[in-house]
């Protein structure tokens, strides 16, 4: 490869701190010969501290036109969008100043997922202005090629460290399923949902629910946790890992079209059986009876009807959660995300070079 350094902005509209999968991505997506430029709304002073310390140049932009003056000083080979619609004015800045714009689609969708001709045709649009497409899911693709070119598309399952989420044994069942969710705290992520259904006598009888987050549902959550022996609210936590492995079963009732689902995978890595509502991502996610199971929370009869088998029969969770581990190693590694991310890459900065390719500066995750 060219020994001149080649400028790589990643350019994210996430709340960014340490402890996230995607945190973990951008640790691992380092390369010796890229200097990489990352743009964020929000990010916490330890993951800053840290990411500069790996090498990147942190900065905090929300305005179009400081973005673009950051592009003038520092101008860039690849410009790398991650959690942005295609709509946002920072890619028409992007494309302005830069011919390889990337854009990772993550967002999820609301529950009424018919777009109309106008937002169809704004996606159509928008989609000139990049050069690739990544999908996160096979839910995301099947939904980009509805109206967009699948040359330009691209399926790159989000990776998480195999490493850091390690396969642990569950608990010891003890009579009590110990059931967990961690998300935001929303009415689209089904909290309400888990709230009333742990109200119910004869679910709170042989299961407690642990709730992990932060968002517009807390005070209505720390209220039901405070009046609900069976419902715990730890707050929000950045050893995600730790909480899944003291857990028997991790709980997703999104009530909307998820796009991946970070903490299923996460869950699945460290041998934990997801029960999940099967929309969006989540419904690609796994195998329905292998690696957990599939139903709908909107049933409180079909909720408790599979709790109640998992408490007569503890050893399914076990042998899902094996099953669940193997599944991720094989699906969601890291290190898989970041060689097809950087195959692209190279493939914009050395389009002549097909015998030379990147790698990340630490190896494989």
């Amino acid at each position: 490869m060219s020994r001149i350094m080649k400028t790589v902005y990643l350019v994210c509209d996430i709340e960014l701190c340490q402890g996230s999968s995607f945190y973990d991505y951008l640790r691992a997506l380092k390369t010796p010969n890229c200097r990489y430029i990352l743009v964020t709304s929000t990010i916490s002073e330890g993951a800053r501290v840290a990411l500069e310390q790996h090498g990147y140049r942190c900065h905090c932009i929300s305005h179009w036109w400081l973005f673009a003056k950051l592009l003038w000083l520092y101008p860039a080979d690849i410009v790398h969008f991650h959690f942005y619609g295609l709509g946002h004015p920072f890619l028409l800045v992007a494309r302005t100043c830069c011919s390889n714009v990337l854009v990772s689609v993550h967002h999820s969708l609301s529950s009424n997922i018919t777009d109309s001709a106008r937002i169809r045709f704004k996606r159509w649009f928008y989609s000139k202005l990049v050069s690739h497409l990544i999908a996160v899911s096979p839910y995301v693709e099947g939904w980009l090629r509805q109206d967009i070119s699948p040359e330009k598309i691209h399926l790159i399952a989000n990776g998480i460290d195999i490493d850091r989420f390690r396969y642990q044994e569950p608990l010891p069942f003890n009579g009590i399923l110990r059931c967990l969710f961690v998300g935001n705290l929303t009415e689209q992520k089904g909290v309400l949902l888990l709230l009333s259904l742990f109200s119910r006598p004869e679910i709170a009888a042989i299961a407690k629910l642990t709730i992990i987050g932060d968002g517009l549902l807390r005070s209505e959550v720390e209220q039901h946790a405070e009046a609900n022996p069976a419902i715990t609210y730890q707050g929000e936590s950045s050893q995600v890992e730790k909480l899944l492995k003291n857990a028997h079963v991790i709980l997703l009732p999104s009530q909307w079209q998820e796009a991946f689902g970070y903490v299923a995978a996460e869950s699945m890595a460290v041998g934990r059986a997801v029960i999940a509502q099967p929309k969006g991502g989540l419904a690609q996610l796994f195998q329905h009876d292998r690696q957990g199971w599939y139903l709908d929370f909107n049933d409180p009869l079909a909720f408790l009807d599979r709790l109640q088998q998992l408490h007569s029969e503890p050893e399914q969770l076990k042998e899902a959660g094996r099953e669940a581990r193997s599944w991720a190693s094989c699906h969601f590694a890291l290190s898989r995300q970041i060689q097809q991310t950087l195959s692209i890459y190279h493939r914009l900065l050395l389009p002549s070079q097909t015998d030379v390719a990147l790698s990340p500066q630490d190896g494989s995750r």
